[in-house]
């Protein structure tokens, strides 16, 4: 009711974010994620679609303004016309008091009605959320594509099924019970009314036991596949969202993302960071913006936020540490580095050594020399930062550690290691009830996983993580994971499925302005062509990403694309190519994969130095240790063959 007051006070201007924060959370800090909400929660009492902003207009980056006209009693004037028709006006007059006067009254109690259900759990479903999904609907659909009724529909029902928070009906129940029988009337248009949606509710809700009935339309629009999707409770009709791609797999896929988190009850988690303010409130503001969005996976909005609190208070030092974390996960070590110096500077001067601070920015310059390749000293900070005091009552801290510990001997080729260092940053994030950490052990877990050539073990704990992600809206994060799946597909040969998931991924990074993302998905997308062997098709992926990335601050990202262009390149023998990109990478060369550990020593042989090859790949075979195993085995014995007969015969591998 606050919220459309202020709105009504400003019409026909916008009102600002900061002016709507100010006055509907007087003298506190709250995300900008509270208004959103709010916003959202308005729209949704007053049946305003996001899309359409009937009521309520966004005016992006700025603020919002009411999109309707607003009538005060001040300004109903009445003229002097015959008493009828003073009479209908005073009747008018009458009418828009009471309806003003119930719409408070209404609002209120629909308010505190969401209040006692968000905060009673006694309100939700004794079983949790039970679905069923009904077959797709269509006036479109030919023949040929009448699999999609069915298709998408068990689709659906088995990627939903998969959260620990939902329960899906089997499909032959739902198909049992309803038959052949397509719903009623069969239009799309009476389709979106909501007494059609309520009766199927309570038609095929009441017989399933569900909570939530799915239903999805399909549609072409300009030869391009649309999908759309409501759902319906007993008391609420959601809006239809509706997506378009030249692929229905593609639209399906996006659809189901979006469906998941709709469905799965969103919880926030609350992370402490009072005692990290200053004394600027406006600083803070921004700043508890930033941190959210840093640990929801936004890393681009995480530093405009953080940005804006060191424009208000300059000499914010957990905003610059935020800052420093938020340019490290875009891959801006460079300048991420320069913050961290600074910092350690300060820190150095604080009368208790071992404080959170010294531990915090310890911690990051760890995960950027880890980032940079220089994985043992990461290891060694990591180690030696496990000894502070601060860390040793404190389940988070120890969390952490843990955490970059196994990645680091992850990275190292320690697999053992890995495995017990990140079990055990799970059960302390467990312990230190703090789920997303959780999920991201189980993420570096699932990568340990896939070094270690356990695909189907790897995919099932990316799923877990990705779970975790979505069930506390870290969207950015739940990309990552449905990310390293699409990846670990490739191992299994799944390469169709890989590369479907993978150009949606680029699209859904695009959204949400993750460029760090979406490169990635372009690399993999050369990766899933290197490994379908059409190695033509996987040089043009990877020189249109190299493209990309001149001049850019994704120096990791580089690295790696390099390399993978130099081992496409010598695929197709092109040695020269291959020993030019050879030259541009940085650092020492660290790569336990068998396809890539001995990439220096190949660029010796394809050259005619078959001794010097021998020689490079007997000290990679030394310094990998453990992690040599029988393929890096057959791709020596290949070149001891060479340098046997005295010719340059082709590796392949």
């Amino acid at each position: 009711v606050n919220l459309i007051e202020l709105l009504c006070r400003s019409y026909p201007e916008m009102t600002d974010k900061s002016h709507l924060m100010d006055e509907l959370w007087p003298g506190q800090v709250v995300s900008e994620a509270s208004l959103s909400r709010l916003i959202s929660d308005t729209r949704a009492l007053l049946d305003d679609s996001g899309k359409e902003q009937e009521l309520i207009k966004t005016i992006r980056g700025k603020g919002f303004r009411l999109n309707t006209k607003v009538i005060t009693r001040e300004n109903l004037t009445f003229q002097e016309e015959s008493s009828t028709s003073q009479e209908k006006k005073g009747s008018k007059q009458k009418y828009y008091t009471k309806f003003i006067f119930a719409s408070i009254i209404v609002l209120s109690g629909i308010s505190g009605w969401l209040w006692f259900y968000i905060d009673n759990p006694t309100n939700s479903p004794k079983n949790g959320i039970r679905i069923a999904v009904l077959p797709v609907e269509s006036l479109t659909l030919e023949p040929v594509d009448d699999w999609i009724r069915f298709g998408i529909m068990s689709m659906a029902t088995e990627q939903l099924g998969r959260y620990s928070a939902i329960q899906s009906i089997p499909v032959n129940k739902i198909i049992s019970l309803i038959g052949s029988k397509v719903l009623q009337d069969n239009s799309l248009q009476n389709l979106s009314k909501d007494n059609l949606l309520r009766g199927l509710f309570s038609d095929y809700c009441r017989q399933l036991g569900c909570t939530h009935l799915v239903v999805i339309n399909f549609s072409l629009q300009d030869n391009q596949t649309a999908l759309s999707y409501q759902f319906i409770t007993h008391d609420e009709v959601s809006i239809l969202k509706e997506f378009v791609e030249n692929d229905v797999m593609e639209a399906a896929d996006l659809m189901l993302d979006h469906l998941a988190s709709d469905l799965i009850p969103q919880k926030r988690q609350r992370l402490s960071i009072l005692t990290s303010y200053s004394t600027n409130n406006k600083a803070n503001r921004d700043y508890a913006t930033g941190v959210h969005e840093l640990y929801d996976g936004n890393y681009s909005a995480a530093e405009e936020y953080l940005e804006l609190a060191l424009n208000k208070e300059p000499e914010f030092f957990w905003a610059k540490a935020y800052l420093a974390e938020a340019k490290y996960r875009q891959g801006n070590f460079k300048d991420a580095s320069k913050i961290i110096q600074t910092l350690e500077n300060i820190v150095s001067q604080d009368n208790a050594f071992e404080s959170k601070r010294t531990y915090f920015i310890g911690n990051l310059k760890s995960n950027v020399l880890y980032s940079q390749g220089k994985l043992q000293e990461s290891l060694d900070l990591s180690l030696n930062l496990m000894e502070l005091s601060v860390v040793q009552d404190q389940p988070l801290l120890i969390a952490d550690s843990y955490l970059n510990i196994g990645s680091s001997y992850q990275a190292l080729g320690r697999l053992h290691d890995a495995y017990r260092f990140l079990q055990k940053a799970e059960m302390y994030y467990e312990i230190a009830h703090f789920p997303s950490g959780k999920g991201k052990a189980l993420f570096n877990l699932g990568n340990v996983y896939l070094t270690d050539s356990k695909y189907n073990d790897a995919i099932a704990i990316y799923q877990q993580a990705r779970d975790v992600f979505v069930e506390y809206g870290m969207s950015g994060y739940a990309l990552m994971a449905k990310h390293q799946i699409a990846t670990t597909s490739v191992k299994l040969g799944k390469f169709q499925q890989a590369e479907l998931e993978l150009r949606v991924l680029v699209d859904e990074y695009a959204d949400i302005g993750d460029k760090e993302g979406e490169l990635m998905a372009l690399l993999d997308l050369a990766i899933v062509s290197s490994e379908k062997r059409d190695f033509p098709e996987a040089k043009a992926r990877i020189e249109h990403l190299l493209d990309l990335l001149k001049g850019s601050q994704y120096d990791y990202l580089l690295n790696h694309s390099l390399i993978m262009a130099i081992r496409i390149n010598l695929m197709l023998q092109d040695v020269l190519s291959a020993k030019k990109l050879y030259a541009q990478i940085e650092g020492e060369w660290n790569d336990v994969r068998p396809a890539f550990a001995l990439i220096p020593a190949h660029i010796k042989h394809d050259l005619g130095d078959l001794d010097g090859a021998v020689e490079t790949a007997r000290k990679i075979q030394k310094k990998l240790g453990a992690a040599w195993n029988h393929k890096h085995q057959e791709i020596l014995e290949q070149m001891l063959l060479s340098k046997q007969r005295g010719i340059i015969l082709q590796l392949k591998y």
